[in-house]
């Protein structure tokens, strides 16, 4: 598949605070939320376990990596400024346990026998 660059680029137009950020949300996320980085990639992106980490996020999306596989979660709406980037992580996390919780239901009661 040939991609162009504007299928590539991420438009950083306006989101310099949010860039100034970066470095230090990305240490933050990887020291004290890496159970949130798990449910990210297996929950929201279909990923297996692993030791998944980010490894850079910009107006659009967080990147996440585990070994030699990786993966790219978006974000719902565009993020210019690092307040509104912990708000749409948290809100991520609460959808991604929201989705673990459903799935590990329906496993338990698949597995479950009626007599």
């Amino acid at each position: 598949m040939n991609l162009g660059a504007d299928q590539v680029r991420t438009d950083l137009a306006g989101a310099d605070a949010l860039i100034a950020a970066e470095e230090s949300a990305v240490a933050h996320m990887n020291e004290d939320h890496r159970e949130a980085l798990s449910l990210y990639a297996t929950a929201l992106a279909g990923m297996p376990p692993g030791d998944w980490r980010t490894t850079g996020l910009d107006p659009e999306g967080i990147d996440l990596a585990a070994g030699d596989l990786t993966t790219r979660v978006p974000f719902p709406e565009r993020i210019v400024e690092p307040g509104r980037l912990r708000f749409v992580l948290k809100t991520l996390a609460d959808e991604a346990r929201g989705k673990s919780l459903t799935a590990s239901d329906a496993k338990t009661s698949a597995t479950r026998k009626t007599y």
